[in-house]
């Protein structure tokens, strides 16, 4: 191949890059237009949570990152939980006897003093854990979660539409418990203990009809009560059930009055959870 055929060659190779670099960006551009026509044309929605609805209202939903600058609550418990991990892992990995891992599961709860019964709050819960066994018996344990309560009910009368009820409660905390660990025999092991809990949001919708801010307002920290039941099929994988109960009211009476049995609303769940030491 001579100088001039080279020559031409690359030429012609820079000018088709430049051409599919520019096909790029119209198609990126092109893409843009018309997701955000997809999302504009979305009509609002009545039953989500406050501020995505406010968004499909307001018709600027972009990205997700658009979305994330109005939460600023969810913004801060990220930043807080990546801060927990960084100077948790820090501080005891290299410690004798301590482990750390992750956990996730799932919630069922209740709001003991709003007049409702049932565990029908369906929730998530996901975070980290540091333990350490002290001996064959006995341990202790923290962690650091993101736990979803609240309480629902949906009771539909179709002979007397009177009594239909429709309530739904949702409370998102970020929560930590201190757990007293006791070893038994052939794989199990009994927990118990006690933590704090800061709600991060709270809805709540009295009638099927939206959610509202709640009136009147829940405390800002929950401090819990907690009891469970592990079983550890492998060494660094073990199932959780766990009983969890408010110590203090969480909320108190519209008056704020009290009663001799209710004095107030209670957190009180059921958990099951899956832990992996990493």
């Amino acid at each position: 191949m001579n100088y001039d055929s080279s020559t031409s060659l690359t030429t012609g190779l820079g000018f088709i890059l430049k051409q599919i670099k520019f096909a790029k960006k119209i198609l990126k551009r092109r893409m843009g237009e018309i997701v955000k026509r997809k999302i504009n044309a979305v009509p609002p929605v009545r039953h989500i949570s406050g501020s995505f609805k406010y968004f499909c209202k307001s018709r600027k939903i972009g990205t997700i990152s658009d979305f994330m600058q109005y939460n600023k609550e969810f913004k801060r418990t990220v930043i807080i939980s990546l801060l927990f991990i960084v100077i948790t892992t820090n501080m005891f990995s290299q410690e004798k006897g301590f482990k750390a891992g992750i956990m996730f599961g799932a919630v069922a709860s209740q709001v003991d003093g709003d007049m409702l019964m049932g565990y029908n709050k369906g929730g998530l819960q996901a975070g980290i854990f540091l333990t350490n066994k002290l001996n064959k018996t006995n341990g202790f344990s923290i962690e650091m979660k993101f736990i979803q309560k609240g309480s629902f009910v949906n009771h539909q009368d179709s002979i007397n539409p009177a009594n239909n009820r429709y309530y739904k409660l949702r409370l998102n905390y970020v929560e930590v418990p201190f757990l007293y660990n006791l070893y038994l025999k052939k794989k199990f092991m009994l927990e118990v203990g006690a933590g704090f809990a800061y709600l991060i949001s709270s809805r709540e919708d009295k009638d099927g009809n939206g959610s509202m801010p709640p009136d009147p307002e829940f405390k800002k920290f929950d401090f819990p009560f907690v009891f469970g039941v592990c079983y550890f099929p492998w060494e660094k994988f073990h199932l959780d059930f766990r009983y969890s109960y408010s110590m203090v009211a969480i909320r108190d009476h519209p008056a704020h009055q009290t009663f001799y049995f209710n004095r107030g609303q209670y957190n009180n769940l059921l958990s099951f959870g899956m832990y992996l030491m990493l």
